[in-house]
């Protein structure tokens, strides 16, 4: 929520490619992008990592009461991989961060997060994550 009375919603950021002197990378936009407040929201996220425009990036989503998953990004073509301040093509340190970005506005929120999984394939992350199996 970026204003009082605003929607709240999900956005990724990659904060990739060549260093900016500004923040940040590209921010993509889930197609649903809606927080389902006071629900339940599983992720499930495909990265291929790259410093060049051969990266991709899918996300599937499923609120909680939903069976199934839907996928709503699906970004092809894209850095994932931010370049080294040195730049050369060499990847520079990277790491994984997730949280609430409050916009600014004065309220009360309560983020509950996790679990997180990591796995070569989306069911083992669905499963390890969840303990389902609905995935595509």
């Amino acid at each position: 929520m970026t204003a009082t009375g605003g929607t709240e919603n999900y956005a990724i950021g990659t904060n990739s490619g060549a260093p900016k002197a500004t923040c940040c990378g590209p921010t993509y936009t889930p197609s649903d992008n809606a927080v389902a407040l006071g629900k339940w929201t599983d992720f499930v996220m495909l990265m291929t990592f790259a410093t060049t425009p051969t990266g991709h990036l899918t996300l599937w989503r499923r609120d909680e009461g939903q069976s199934n998953f839907s996928q709503v990004v699906d970004v092809a073509n894209v850095a994932t991989l931010q370049l080294a301040a040195d730049a050369g093509g060499v990847a520079g340190d990277h790491y994984w961060k997730q949280g609430l970005y409050r916009g600014g506005v004065a309220r009360t929120d309560v983020y509950w997060l996790g679990p997180t999984a990591r796995g070569t394939t989306f069911a083992a992350v669905e499963g390890a994550a969840f303990g389902t199996n609905a995935g595509p």
